[in-house]
């Protein structure tokens, strides 16, 4: 196995989907707990057509991604350099 975790192309792979998913995990909490608590403050506009709940979401996903996305990058980075010492 460390064999295959030799290769730079792998390590730079594998820290990349690892973080994908760490990432991921911490945006959809994000959201359901912002989309929760709209839903709390806002029950009945919440099941109709509600452009106060669909801005919401959208702003919530934007200020998320610009968070998420450089903490990607550094999390790939550091879970990359992790391996690479484990492999070395």
């Amino acid at each position: 196995m460390r064999r295959v975790f030799a290769s730079p192309v792998i390590q730079w792979l594998a820290s990349l989907m690892l973080s994908a998913v760490i990432v991921l995990i911490a945006v959809l909490a994000f959201l359901s707990f912002v989309d929760h608590a709209y839903i709390q403050r806002n029950p009945i506009a919440a099941t109709e057509e509600d452009l106060g709940y669909g801005l919401v979401m959208v702003f919530s996903l934007i200020a998320s991604a610009v968070v998420a996305l450089p903490a990607w990058g550094l999390l790939a980075w550091r879970i990359r350099r992790a391996i690479e010492r484990k492999v070395a």
